[in-house]
């Protein structure tokens, strides 16, 4: 009985965290968001097989991710928790991990929806992701790009896995999430992580532009004016769907009232460095900018629909993230990081 807990603590878990099983809800619900935007109600079995593979491709590429930046994280105080940092794992342990949990990512897709073209998607979202954490970290100004195309063809392969088509809200969908996840990767990630980032030498855009950890930001900063730029963006893409007659005025409501608090949660970085206040409006604009990809949906599922998957994704992260928490002893804030 011992020797099962030891395994399950000192090995299960630490390849779990590695893998950041607790946010794999937020890909669970993104690639069911892709097979309701492809106008074809799935059934709860594809919605499943969905779930398996998107489960097997996030574990993997995090895993990896942990992998490839080790060296890294030993420099940078912040992530001392991390598995491979601490020991806990070795190396070639990881990298197996994400091995197998790749194959077995394709293998299902290939065995549940039986598509060349499919599969050619998966392939193409594991490949992209496996640039950015080679080589796109240390490419500052395309470098966030390779996440976020990521995450565009696995919104479409949600979509083409039930449809068997490519429908222009399911590619508009893409696109939207697409942005999202770039400017949480390129604007409010490297600010929150800019002291780590400096340490390691990650030329991400806050390092690049001289985003002083010990200074103020200014709303006239060049991270600053390129968030409002990037946000001005996402907000024409967000009506996109509306002018082409893909949505009904009912979806332009929720984007008009979600407007002040992405501004809110932006102007919010100005001031002195912070990183617990930075984490603060860091979540609150992510689960904005959840919520707006997913009420996309909302002529297909309703409005009761898109909370639903924004509670899923909420229970997922908050009761996975507390068993680690009760199995390791770690803080919720050190596993959240």
């Amino acid at each position: 009985m011992k020797s099962e807990k030891g395994f399950l603590k000192g090995t299960v878990v630490p390849l779990l965290q590695v893998g950041r099983i607790e946010l794999a809800g937020v890909s669970i619900v993104g690639a069911m968001v892709g097979a309701y935007s492809s106008g074809v109600l799935p059934s709860v079995i594809q919605l499943t097989e969905l779930a398996v593979v998107a489960v097997l491709v996030h574990t993997a590429t995090f895993a990896l991710n942990d992998y490839i930046d080790m060296n890294n994280d030993m420099k940078n105080p912040l992530n001392k928790w991390k598995p491979l940092v601490s020991g806990k794992l070795r190396p070639k342990t990881v990298l197996l991990f994400s091995a197998i949990l790749m194959i077995m990512a394709m293998g299902s897709s290939a065995f549940f929806f039986q598509s060349p073209v499919a599969t050619a998607l998966l392939a193409l979202t594991l490949f992209l992701g496996y640039i950015y954490d080679k080589k796109g970290k240390y490419m500052p100004w395309v470098g966030d790009l390779f996440p976020a195309a990521s995450l565009y063809f696995a919104i479409v392969y949600g979509a083409y896995v039930v449809s068997f088509t490519f429908k222009m809200l399911s590619l508009l969908v893409a696109l939207i999430l697409s942005l999202e996840v770039f400017y949480e990767n390129a604007i409010e990630g490297s600010i929150k992580d800019v002291e780590g980032d400096r340490i390691v030498g990650t030329p991400t855009r806050a390092v690049v532009w001289g985003v002083d950890p010990h200074g103020n930001l200014r709303l006239t900063d060049p991270i600053m004016i390129y968030a409002f730029f990037i946000q001005t963006l996402f907000h024409v893409c967000l009506m996109i769907p509306y002018l082409l007659g893909l949505l009904t005025w009912k979806y332009l409501v929720f984007v008009a009232l979600a407007l002040p608090v992405l501004i809110l949660s932006m102007t919010k970085y100005s001031g002195g460095y912070d990183r617990k206040r930075h984490r603060k409006y860091f979540n609150m604009r992510l689960a904005v900018g959840g919520f707006l990809y997913k009420v996309v949906l909302l002529d297909y599922i309703g409005l009761g629909g898109v909370f639903l998957m924004m509670v899923a994704e909420i229970v997922w992260i908050m009761g996975i993230t507390k068993l680690i928490c009760a199995v390791t002893g770690m803080e919720f804030i050190d596993v959240m990081t």
